[in-house]
């Protein structure tokens, strides 16, 4: 799922967690390659480097799973 929304306020969000953005002179954005894994109270429970190939989705989910159960 990417994260859309009003452009002001996706900017504050990546900017709160870390993310770097740039607007590009097409429109586009570009972006840092992460994933995070966020709890309910908005705290990064995990970062995941999303150009490491060995990352896979398993893990994520297992992550996921595990943060679902309140761990």
């Amino acid at each position: 799922m990417f994260l859309r929304g009003e452009e002001a306020k996706v900017h504050k969000l990546a900017e709160d967690f870390g993310i770097m953005v740039i607007k590009e002179k097409d429109g586009n954005f570009s972006h840092s390659n992460a994933i995070l894994l966020v709890d309910p109270k908005g705290m990064i429970r995990n970062y995941y480097d999303a150009s490491n190939p060995q990352l896979d989705a398993d893990h994520i989910v297992k992550d996921v799973i595990t943060l679902s159960k309140g761990k």
